[in-house]
Parts: structure tokens; C-alpha cells; sequence
């Protein structure tokens, strides 16, 4: 059913009243004011209401000799449309119509025999077109806003898919750029001994090693040139934050009955010198490790602070690993924090876990946040505490 009413349509006013005098005498009242849609029984009504949208409805209460009323029409109303304006017409001043009136959520009640009745129907009438289609315009606007978000995650899902099968791609090649050293290797050492060798075997580690040297070169300069946007200064740490918890808040892995997550970042916000997509491709990954390794559904926190010292915080670990210790500043830096229960994995196994592709690359894959992070301004640690938690710390140069 279509939500959204143009405001310069004729108003289309449903009236519900089992007897047609009464219908009638509504029309008469409200006669400038739209086109009328008649029933009286509550049930086609509702039938027609669930492939029509109308602006207001004007709805008798008590229908005695029918099995159902205005009362029980209301009730299926709302279970399906919360925003069309009503107006109940009754002959009843008492006080549980009043109260029936505020359970449908009505606009107004006016009682047929009251001096007034005419002016009041015609303003209570008035106002429900206009409320109808003010709710039905911030109902429009909230969905539309909701589809933005959806499309806005989609996209952001597919640019971090791409980015991820990018970067694993800059694995596989540095990976080559190490047996191609072998190689070269072997040519060297062969070459350093012509005189041991077959002269067909010379000749073929001397190619090996001319083809081996032009390789290496085109590898070099390959990997030279980024899949996506070279670093990015003044990036915001809270930014970051927030996109991690609008990605968790849909993300497959957290919900009822599995872990949770939560993501708090510093105030005020600070800015970093690192790339912001691929650090926050890089937190994904870790994130979804955790989930993924977690013993029982517990809670995975991401946090961002200040550091006065990297470099002492990082010769500090003395429990756990550096996955990158080249950049050891002196000063203030950022550190975020991925903390999680997965119990103390052994180092090595997770060392080996941060060097081999997962058995889902795209979900959770710890070669991703290698791959992501490689920068000599970047280091990256994991601690262990005695309770079975593991932190993974990212510092960055402010």
C-alpha cells in the first residue's frame, strides 16, 4: 500500500456508520471538504483499507445489529496503520467512550446530538486530513532515510569486499616476490661455481637470474602503486568507531544469542596519519576473528585512547606478540583496541593466523590486517591477560 499522499489532492474521507441516514447526514456536513468512501460494516471497510489509502475516517461506534462495531474496527485498524487520522461519531458522551476513543489513538470524539456538532466534525475532520498526511509524510521520509542507510551499508560492504580481495591479492604477489628470491638465489650459489657446472645448466641459472632480477623489479614497482587511496591525514578516530558499530549492529555474526559488540572512542576526538579505509577494513577483520574464535557468545569491545609512549607500551609486551614493531615513536599516539574472551591462543598458532589466508577470506581473515596495515608508521601488538582475554592494539602517530 502505497504510503505517501500528494498534499494537493482532493482529501478522500472513509465514513463507517451502519445506518445510512447517518451517512448521509456526513456527507451533508462535510460536503466541501473531499470525496467520501461509504460503508456500513466494519469488515469491507478493512477490506478496502488494506489496498486503499484514504486521509481520514469518520467512524460510529455502537452498530448493534451487527457482529462486530467501530470498536473492534479500530482495534484491526491500528495493528496495520498508525497514522490515518480518525474521528468517531457517536451518540455516546460517556466515559468509556472517551476512553475507547484514546485506546484507537482518535483524533477527536463528537457526539452527533451536541449544539455544536456540525463546526466540531467539520475542524476534528480538518485536522485528521491534516495529521494523516504529516505522519504519512514522516513515515515516508523515515523509511526512505532507513533505505539510504541500507544502500549506504551495501555499498560500503562491496567497496570493503573489493578492498579486501585487493589487498589479498598484494599478498599472494609479495608472497611470489619471496620465491622469486629463492630463485635467484639458487642462480647466485650456482653461478658462484661455473666451473662445477654443465655449461647448459650455467646458462640456464644465468637466465634464471637475469629473469628473476626484472621480476623482482616489476613486483617492487607493482606494489608500489595502492589498490585504494595512498595514507590520509586528519582522519577522526570517533569516525572510525561509529563505522564500526553501524557495521556490527547488522552484521550477521552478532545478534541474539551470539556476542555482542560495542565501540567507544575518545572525546574529543583526535585525527591520525593512517589510511581510514583500510584501517577500517583491518578492524573488521579483527572484530570478526573474535566472534568467530570466541568460546561462548560474550561481549567484543572496541576502544580507541591516547598513549603517552608507543614505543614503551610496545617493549612492555612481554607476554604476548608484535606483529609489527618497526614504527616506535617516543611521543602521544592513538592506540585501538580490539578486546575479546577467545581464551590465550599460543602465539605461534596466531602469529601463523596473521600470515595464512582464512578458510573465508572475507569474513574474519587475519592476513587481512597485515596486508591493510603494512606502513612503517604503524605498529600492531597482542597482550594476553591472565582471565583468557586477548587485546589487539593498533597504535597510531597523532
Amino acid at each position: 500500500m502505497n504510503t505517501t499522499t500528494e498534499p494537493t489532492k482532493i482529501p478522500r474521507i472513509l465514513v463507517l456508520d451502519d445506518e445510512e441516514v447517518q451517512r448521509m447526514s456526513t456527507h451533508i456536513q462535510l460536503a466541501d471538504l473531499g470525496i467520501f468512501v461509504d460503508f456500513g460494516d466494519p469488515r469491507p471497510a478493512l477490506e478496502y483499507l488494506a489496498q486503499n489509502e484514504v486521509d481520514a475516517a469518520v467512524v460510529d461506534m455502537r452498530m448493534p445489529g451487527l457482529p462486530v462495531d467501530g470498536v473492534w474496527f479500530l482495534q484491526e485498524l491500528r495493528k496495520r496503520d498508525r497514522e490515518l487520522g480518525v474521528v468517531l461519531r457517536t451518540a455516546d458522551d460517556g466515559v468509556a467512550m472517551a476512553q475507547a476513543a484514546i485506546e484507537a489513538r482518535a483524533v477527536q470524539r463528537v457526539v452527533k446530538a451536541s449544539p455544536d456538532a456540525k463546526a466540531r466534525l467539520r475542524a476534528a475532520v480538518q485536522l485528521a486530513i491534516k495529521e494523516t498526511r504529516e505522519r504519512r509524510r514522516m513515515v515516508g521520509a523515515a523509511d526512505e532515510a532507513e533505505r539510504t542507510r541500507q544502500q549506504l551499508m551495501s555499498v560500503l560492504g562491496r567497496v570493503d569486499d573489493e578492498i579486501t580481495v585487493g589487498e589479498l591479492c598484494r599478498g599472494f604477489v609479495q608472497g611470489l616476490t619471496n620465491s622469486v628470491a629463492t630463485v635467484a638465489g639458487y642462480s647466485e650459489l650456482f653461478m658462484e661455481y661455473p666451473g662445477a657446472m654443465d655449461p647448459g645448466l650455467a646458462e640456464l641459472a644465468q637466465k634464471n637470474r637475469a629473469a628473476a632480477s626484472r621480476l623482482s623489479e616489476q613486483v617492487a614497482e607493482f606494489l608500489k602503486t595502492p589498490y585504494i587511496e595512498p595514507a590520509m591525514a586528519n582522519a577522526r578516530v570517533n569516525g572510525c568507531i561509529d563505522a564500526l558499530n553501524q557495521i556490527f549492529r547488522v552484521h550477521p555474526l552478532f545478534g541474539i544469542g551470539r556476542c555482542t559488540f560495542e565501540g567507544r572512542g575518545i572525546l574529543p576526538d583526535r585525527t591520525y596519519s593512517a589510511n581510514p579505509t583500510r584501517l577500517l577494513c583491518a578492524l573488521r577483520h579483527l572484530v570478526e576473528y573474535c566472534a568467530i574464535n570466541a568460546k561462548d557468545p560474550s561481549p567484543i569491545m572496541a576502544s580507541a585512547a591516547i598513549c603517552p609512549n608507543a614505543s614503551a607500551a610496545i617493549a612492555a609486551n612481554t607476554a604476548g606478540i608484535v606483529l609489527n614493531g618497526r614504527w616506535a615513536p617516543s611521543g602521544t599516539a592513538v592506540v585501538l583496541s580490539v578486546k575479546a574472551e577467545i581464551g590465550t591462543p599460543n602465539n605461534e598458532a596466531l602469529g601463523r593466523d596473521f600470515r595464512l589466508c582464512s578458510a573465508d577470506p572475507l569474513i574474519g581473515n587475519l592476513l587481512m590486517v597485515g596486508t591493510a596495515l603494512v606502513d612503517d608508521h604503524l605498529a600492531l601488538d597482542v597482550m594476553h591477560s591472565k582471565k583468557g582475554a586477548t587485546t589487539f592494539n593498533l597504535y597510531l602517530p597523532l
